[in-house]
């Protein structure tokens, strides 16, 4: 294949690090090597060079070959401007909010993370819309949600990457770990649910760790102020600047992992509100966790019930199943080894050979 000229674009990526980011990322650090790579930002994002190390620090990526950039997107960016600057890439790569703009680029991807409400409305909305030939998606379950809601195929199922000669298990702890970011509202990681069912369990010598960054905003802060004073006089530990080194270590340490988001949802009615993928899991599995998980969404798809993990329904549920894996330890064991050998279905070099038959489908 030839040297491509490739354009990413994540709405999120100045001020989120979640998933999403950790995917558009990823893509850059696969593609960096054989082709020529630019993320762009929104014109006022501060600090480029910041946000680079940044980025290479939290996920340990390198992006070293990868040009960060500002360019006319974002609500105040100007089309004009925005279409000739896509005109000079070969294939220009959104990670979409869910909006969508006219992109000039020879080749247009939009990758899908959350499977939100129909975007398509007015006519200005379709129009847009005309360049993304090419969609795909971060599961199964967005794909199906996506072409359910939207009425448009999704080609592609590209799941994102854990590697793990990074995450692999240590020397086990009683530990239960949940990873996601604090916030409100959307797909909320539902920590008060995890901090109240672990108070139910009653265990002496085990500890709850939640490990996230914080989202921006005042309601985000109160949201983590209020989950402190939930869990105060619990082994409980909410840690919100966590390094990434800091963060491989806990999940090494960990032996059962914990995840929430979407308890109380309609997966079918509001299929943003669940997890559509659920990478932190993967994570946890190629560490040595158990994964102990809510049976919806993306959630339902990394993991065989009963074998390399557990997945819960009702509150009773997360409980009986977290106390049978405690009360055995032969049982934990070897749920923790099958959970290992599953993670490495998402290895680093799967992730970039898939990106690499996207490029290749479209582009050849």
């Amino acid at each position: 294949m030839k040297r491509l000229r490739i354009g990413l674009y994540s709405p999120y990526l100045s001020h989120h690090l979640g998933g999403g980011e950790r995917y558009i990322l990823t893509v850059a650090s696969c593609a960096q090597n054989d082709h020529d790579v630019t993320i762009f930002f929104d014109e006022n994002t501060k600090d480029l060079e910041i946000h680079k190390k940044r980025h290479e620090h939290i996920f340990d990526l390198d992006l070293s070959k990868t040009r960060y950039e500002h360019g006319p997107f974002g609500r105040r960016g100007n089309w004009f401007y925005r279409y000739f600057l896509t005109r000079k890439f070969d294939v220009f790569y959104y990670l979409t909010d869910g909006s969508f703009f006219f992109s000039g680029a020879q080749f247009n991807i939009a990758h899908i993370q959350i499977p939100l409400s129909n975007p398509f409305t007015t006519f200005s909305q379709k129009l847009k819309f005309l360049p993304w030939k090419v969609r795909v998606a971060n599961s199964q379950f967005t794909k199906n949600a996506v072409e359910r809601t939207w009425r448009i195929p999704v080609q592609y199922v590209h799941y994102g990457r854990c590697d793990s000669n990074v995450f692999h298990p240590g020397k086990k702890e009683d530990i239960i770990l949940s990873v996601g970011r604090f916030f409100v509202g959307g797909h909320n990681k539902k920590h008060d649910i995890l901090i109240e069912s672990f108070k139910k369990l009653n265990v002496r010598g085990w500890r709850l760790i939640l490990i996230g960054h914080v989202d921006p905003g005042r309601e985000n802060r109160g949201y983590v102020e209020r989950l402190r004073t939930m869990a105060k006089g619990y082994p409980i530990e909410i840690e919100t600047d966590t390094s990434f080194q800091e963060l491989v270590d806990t999940y090494g340490r960990a032996n059962i992992y914990w995840h929430a988001a979407g308890f109380g949802e309609d997966e079918v009615k509001h299929p943003e509100r669940v997890e559509h993928m659920g990478l932190t899991t993967v994570e946890a599995m190629a560490s040595g966790c158990v994964p102990v998980v809510i049976c919806k969404g993306g959630q339902k798809e990394l993991i065989n019930d009963n074998d390399d993990g557990f997945l819960w329904d009702s509150i009773d549920d997360l409980l009986e199943k977290t106390q049978l894996l405690m009360r055995d330890a032969a049982r934990m064991k070897m749920m923790q080894e099958k959970a290992r050998k599953k993670s490495l279905q998402f290895s680093a070099e799967g992730f970039c050979a898939q990106f690499q038959k996207i490029l290749e489908d479209i582009v050849l």
